[in-house]
Order: C-alpha cells, then structure tokens, then sequence
C-alpha cells in the first residue's frame, strides 16, 4: 500500500513538475452592462493568453481569427485539460472595458496540440538565409522580400521566421535538416507550411581580374546557389512532410559586390517563385474538404444565387454547390472556423458551428 501511495505521489509530482504558470491580462467589452459576462471573457482570454505565452506562438490567435466569440467556441473545450489552474489575482473596469489580471497554469504539450488547432494551411513561414564562409548565417533579405512578395500577392499569409530564431535554431533546421526545430517554428507562427533554404555565394570574377587576352573585368560575377526545401506539417499527425526540394543557381553582376549580391538574389527569387507558388497552391487544393453551410430564412432561388456568389468570393474557397434554397456545400481547405469568421464579418450571425457545418442567419 504504501509503494502505490509513493507510485502515485511521483507520479503526481511529475505531472506538476510538467506544469508552467504564468502572469497575464485579459479584458472584455461591457456590453448592456452586463459586467459578470464581461469578467468570465476577459477570465477566458487571460487563460489563452497564457496558452499563447506557453508555447510560444509569435502571432497573436486573435489576429488570425478576428471575431474572438468564435475562436472562443473553438477552443474554450481545449481549455479544459491544458490548463491546470486558475486565479484572478486582480481585476478592474476600465470604462466599457473589464480587465483582469490571472496566474494561469497551463500543460505545455496540450497547450502545442490546442494551439495547433488554429494553425493556418495557407500561411507559409519563410527561412532562407545566406551561409557566410564562416559558416554563420545572416538573412538573405533580397531573396525572402522577392519571394514574400511574390506569394502575399496571392493572399497567402507570409511569416518571415528568421526574426523568431537565433544561429543554432538556423544551423540546424538548413544545415542539419532538423525537422523538429523546424516543426517548433511553424508552431509559433501558426502555420503548416514552410519554405527553407540556404544561399551560398561565390564571387569567380571582380573587377580588374585579368580573363585573358589582354582583357580585364570591368565589373564583379556573384554566383548565388541556393538548396531548398517545401514542407508541409500534417494537421493529423505533426509530421513534417517534404513537397519539394532541389538546389537553383543564378548570377549577379554590379561594379560592386553587394549590389552584385543583390542581383543574383533577384534573379533566383525569379526563379524559384513560382515553383513555390505552383507545389503550395496545389497541396492546399488537395485538403479542400466539403462543408455544409445553410443560411436561415431563404426563400427565393434569386437570394440563393446571390449567396452562391457571394460564396464563391471568399478567399481559399474552391467549388459551391447548391443543396437547397440557401444551403450549399463548399470546398474548404482550411479549418472551418475561418469560413465562419469569414461569413460572420459580411453581416451573418452564426446559429450553429461544427467542423463539418455552418447554420446562419442576417443580423
């Protein structure tokens, strides 16, 4: 009996040594004066601000779900379980607003898995940088605003991950291939798409370097060689898979190196991008799934075709099949609550929200 009362108290001590507490703040609007509604929001965003601060992430969920009551719904039941306990320690009304001030403490690992929920299938987090002769590593600015350029010019959300890493987080995900750091950083910027590279440069001619003949270099040759890698994480199982990966090379030629530098990193990026454009858009259309969304009170095929349309033109929706008056099935490939989101911000209230269906009404 008292080896299992020990077994027991160990294996309690473990699970609390697993446990990080933390200080946060939440704060909710008053509305109609309803001040207990206001302070359990607030108590609510102060637990998933410390989730948040737990694990890290680097962008903010309220920034990648706008409407707070929504994600709220999504993750209030993955509250239960990842945080271990809770107290206000402070609080106050601050006009309209309540605050309230919490020491949270939160499971790390089940905080990742609640976080990961609301990770975004067409945000791609960006790592390439240059490898020096050193062997350190700086950003290749050029090359990662062509590329950002590029794919935000196609409504993919961009996270330049080299601002959230130091030199051994970089040494080992793109010289040691390390996908767990790699997974970690994807983690932190909510995404489930990444595009890794390293650039190495050579400089085989500067100028006044005799080329025969009597000839001599008027100007420097860059070479930029660049080995890369697309990967996917896998919204079931974490795994990091690879989509693509290779090597591509270009050259830059200035009077001087750096701006020579900055042409071969151009060129490459006029390369590679559309590649990357072309293996990303095609992953994400293969995770296109069938959600049923019904918008309440439709009466007449004109207000059903008016809707269709509407439909059509929400960003990462790929086919709208009719079901009904006001009831269709949508291709998505993202986690539905931003479809919700989506049609919450053009005038709808959501009725009634699961992964697999919508319900609707106007405000």
């Amino acid at each position: 009996m008292r080896k299992l009362l020990a077994l027991l108290l160990l294996a309690h001590a473990l699970t609390y040594a697993q446990v990080k507490c933390v200080s946060v703040e939440g704060e909710a609007s008053i509305m109609g004066n309803d001040v207990a509604s206001a302070k359990a929001e607030a108590f609510s965003r102060a637990k998933w601000q410390a989730i948040e601060q737990v694990v890290g992430v680097q962008i903010k969920a309220e920034s990648v779900v706008q409407n707070f009551s929504l994600l709220d719904d999504a993750v209030i039941k993955q509250i239960i379980g990842v945080v271990k306990d809770s107290k206000i320690i402070a609080e106050e009304k601050k006009g309209d607003v309540y605050v309230v001030r919490a020491n949270v403490c939160v499971e790390p690992t089940a905080a990742s898995k609640a976080v990961e929920q609301l990770s975004l299938n067409n945000a791609i987090s960006v790592l390439v940088m240059r490898k020096l002769a050193s062997g350190r590593f700086e950003e290749a600015s050029g090359f990662v605003e062509s590329v950002i350029g590029t794919l935000t010019d196609r409504e993919y959300k961009v996270y330049d991950i080299t601002e959230i890493m130091g030199e051994t987080d970089a040494d080992r995900i793109l010289s040691k291939g390390d996908n767990i750091s790699l997974r970690g950083l994807m983690y932190r910027s909510l995404s489930n798409l990444a595009f890794v590279g390293v650039i190495q440069y050579s400089t085989p001619a500067a100028p006044g370097q005799d080329v025969g003949y009597g000839v001599r270099m008027p100007f420097y040759i860059v070479n930029a060689n660049l080995n890369y890698r697309i990967v996917a994480k896998e919204t079931n199982t974490g795994k990091v898979v690879v989509l693509a990966s290779g090597s591509e090379r270009a050259q830059g030629k200035a009077l001087n190196e750096t701006e020579a530098v900055i042409q071969a990193e151009k060129e490459l990026a006029s390369k590679i991008s559309p590649m990357v454009v072309e293996r990303v858009s095609r992953y994400i259309k293969g995770l296109s799934k069938p959600v049923s969304v019904k918008f309440e009170g439709v009466k007449d095929l004109s207000q059903t075709l008016e809707l269709k349309s509407m439909l059509q033109n929400l960003a990462w929706v790929t086919d709208v099949k009719e079901a009904g008056l006001g009831e269709f099935v949508v291709g998505y490939p993202e986690n539905t609550l931003y479809l919700a989101t989506a049609l919450e911000q053009r005038g709808y209230k959501v009725v009634k929200y699961s992964p697999n269906s919508i319900i609707l009404d106007r405000r």
